[in-house]
């Protein structure tokens, strides 16, 4: 086992190292990263997105590397090194990303393989079930192997976060010409009431005002972001809204795996009718089905109070004037 405790560097400055002979030829795999944000339809767009032919998805890659805490914590890596505490999460966190946008899998930290949400993307919940069946190392290195191969012969390369920026993966662009990033956003007050529904909104957590100021303020950094890499990358960031897939789901759908260049055919079509206007149940917590994929994103209309909508209104009016309706009605 390899110990080290290197002085943090920013990925920024570092050299490029997209042209390992270990990863595809550049241009060879469709990368894709969704930027969004809790409570905005990421499960359900995550889903649509990965039922494109030879797709490799992963569902908040980020999540486990940013529940430790990087004043103590030592960071275990799938191929038996430790980076000892402490550790820059933003050099990490792009790091990570960096090696699953080269499949290399066994570099990433062991935690991040083995958090929950694995389960989630169709070939990562391989893994899962391949630990399962033997919990030796040995047999954890198999795995890892498996899924790097997985990942490699993937045509496409699909990964979807909340905890991420657009601006933290704007280098990404210049050193992967084959990156493309859809920035999912909904509208502030449905992802806000749903987020108060899960204590996000607390006492504790600045209430009603400290959470719609975070989460507006970030939103909008990335909107213009991602007007600002418009210019320099042409046709590689996309902005959508998640009310448009869940009134129009097929034809949102089509108009996404065009713009990234994937293959629609018959059966995402009815996957995703199947799982937004078939009336299966969605009574879970991370849900990639709805009954009616309409139905519940005016919700916040009934279910939110007034002064909460007030605050929201008022804190995030530029967000909302830009791309979603005014309600109430002046």
């Amino acid at each position: 086992m390899v110990y080290w405790k290197p002085a943090v560097q920013n990925i920024l400055h570092m050299p490029a190292v997209v042209n390992s002979t270990s990863t595809p030829e550049i241009g060879s795999q469709k990368l894709v990263v969704i930027v969004t944000y809790m409570r905005s339809g990421s499960s359900l767009t995550g889903d649509i997105l990965q039922q494109t032919p030879g797709a490799f998805y992963a569902y908040e890659p980020f999540r486990a590397l940013f529940s430790m805490n990087s004043s103590v914590a030592k960071i275990m890596y799938a191929n038996k090194t430790v980076r000892l505490p402490p550790f820059s999460l933003e050099h990490e966190s792009k790091m990570t990303l960096l090696h699953w946008l080269k499949c290399e899998l066994d570099k990433l930290p062991k935690v991040t393989l083995m958090d929950g949400f694995m389960r989630y993307g169709i070939k990562t919940r391989t893994f899962v079930q391949c630990i399962k069946t033997n919990k030796s190392i040995n047999n954890f290195d198999k795995c890892v192997k498996r899924l790097k191969h997985e990942c490699k012969i993937s045509s496409a390369i699909v990964l979807k976060t909340i905890r991420l920026t657009v601006k933290q993966i704007e280098y990404f662009l210049g050193d992967f010409p084959n990156l493309k990033i859809v920035h999912l956003i909904r509208d502030p007050r449905a992802t806000l009431s749903s987020e108060s529904r899960l204590g996000q909104c607390s006492v504790k957590k600045g209430g009603m005002l400290g959470c719609t100021s975070r989460y507006c303020a970030r939103v909008e950094d990335d909107i213009l972001d991602v007007e600002r890499l418009n210019t320099t990358f042409s046709n590689r960031l996309t902005q959508v809204r998640y009310e448009n897939i869940a009134k129009y789901p097929i034809t949102s759908a089509k108009e996404i795996y065009k713009f990234l260049g994937f293959e629609f055919n018959e059966h995402v079509e009815n996957y995703i009718f199947n799982i937004t206007m078939s009336g299966k149940p969605d009574n879970c917590l991370i849900c990639t089905t709805r009954s009616n994929s309409t139905q519940h994103i005016d919700a916040w209309k009934t279910k939110m109070k007034r002064i909460f909508i007030d605050i929201v209104n008022d804190r995030c009016h530029y967000l909302i004037k830009r791309s979603f309706e005014i309600y109430p009605k002046p």
